[in-house]
């Protein structure tokens, strides 16, 4: 990570993976919030973040080498997921490969990050994003995603490893046979400290107008 506009980003590679259609659980409840279905690799990162509201993207694990977070080059050029080709500034954050540009980050993959069908293995990257960071590439791209607007939201960088281990979980309800071949990588920059509220019972009883009962 070579930015401060990437607070903490985690990677897990994943194997034997079998690159199905998911549960239609998982598929009605995505396309109830308007995300189109595509595999059970892709469908259960995107019903994660339904769940807990952190995004996530798994890599083909053939083309990844080693990730790194920074900024892009001025005026480069990337064309995403959609097939559309994007002008970069030195102002946006990109996910790049052996110093090639694979996604910009919080906002879309590159074409050639994508799930394919004879996918085996994959690298799952859940990180977190400065929200002004992904707001302003967003904006400036004309290119807001589900994964954008949560970013530019502000997310809790904790809640980067519950989101991956949400992930891991469901897809091996789904597919047993799955393995984690690797450690957990966690480059965490900009840490977020636990902090402690004291709450006086008169002050909810003044705001929700009933009393709490005591151990609640």
């Amino acid at each position: 990570v070579k930015t401060e506009n990437c607070s903490k980003l985690l990677v897990k590679k994943v194997e034997n993976v079998k690159i199905e259609e998911s549960p239609i659980f998982i598929k009605n409840r995505l396309i109830a919030s308007g995300i189109r279905p595509i595999n059970n690799v892709v469908d259960i990162s995107n019903y994660v973040m339904l769940e807990l509201g952190q995004p996530m993207h798994a890599f083909d694990a053939r083309k990844i080498n080693r990730i790194e977070v920074e900024l892009a080059n001025d005026k480069d050029e990337f064309v995403t997921l959609d097939n559309e080709k994007r002008v970069l500034s030195d102002k946006m954050l990109m996910i790049k490969n052996d110093d090639e540009y694979f996604a910009i980050a919080g906002v879309m993959g590159g074409l050639d990050s994508e799930i394919l069908d004879d996918t085996t293995s994959i690298v799952l990257e859940s990180a977190n994003f400065n929200a002004a960071s992904v707001r302003r590439t967003a904006t400036s791209l004309g290119l807001r995603t589900e994964a954008s607007a949560r970013y530019e939201k502000s997310l809790d960088p904790n809640m980067t490893l519950v989101a991956a281990k949400r992930f891991v979980y469901l897809l091996r309800q789904f597919d047993p046979d799955i393995e984690i071949t690797s450690n957990l990588t966690d480059v965490y920059v900009n840490k977020l400290e636990k902090k402690e509220i004291i709450l006086q019972k008169k002050t909810i009883k003044k705001y929700m107008g009933k009393d709490i009962e005591s151990g609640f």
